[in-house]
């Protein structure tokens, strides 16, 4: 049932998005050897997934959507304490982790997003598939990355991306 599938998929597809700007927790735990925490917790996690699949999918008798929302809670729930785990270990200040890593890029992404789809919405344009609607999503997503690198990255950032380019480049 397709219907069925696209309603999973925000389950699924929401904590994807919420976790992709903490996936930087995973180098700091490895590169502090701090990993038996995040180790347990995601034990925890898979045994809280499993109980909530149960309780959710079959005492509650919503099936699919109750593995589903047992695995969007449980990917949340990581998600608030990876992140709060990285900045003790590494002892920066979570305010600011999370302003430079989320706060600041979705903002930007929010307004060159509902500025493509206003956009969108004043010439007419469908959003079907095709030529024209791929150029405007793909000029969207250049303008997202050109303003990000200007105005979120630091300069030492700009400089280390430069010397990666040149390594890659020759």
């Amino acid at each position: 049932d397709f219907l069925m599938a696209a309603n999973l998929l925000r389950f699924y597809a929401v904590p994807l998005f919420i976790s992709i700007p903490f996936a930087l927790s995973g180098c700091i735990f490895n590169a502090y050897a701090k990993v038996k925490v995040p180790s347990f917790v995601s034990f925890g996690m898979a045994i809280f997934n499993v109980g909530c699949c149960l309780i959710f999918g079959y005492l509650f008798s919503w099936k699919l959507y109750g593995i589903a929302f047992s695995a969007f809670l449980s990917t949340t729930i990581s998600t608030i304490f990876y992140p709060w785990y990285c900045c003790h270990v590494a002892k920066i200040s979570l305010k600011r982790y999370w302003t430079e890593s989320i706060i600041k890029p979705l903002m930007l992404l929010s307004l060159v997003s509902g500025l493509t789809f206003f956009v969108f919405k004043i010439t007419h344009l469908s959003f079907e598939l095709n030529p024209v609607v791929f150029t405007g999503f793909t000029l969207s997503a250049f303008i997202y990355y050109a303003l990000a690198y200007g105005l979120l990255l630091t300069l030492d950032e700009k400089r280390h991306i430069g010397d990666i380019r040149q390594a890659i480049m020759g």
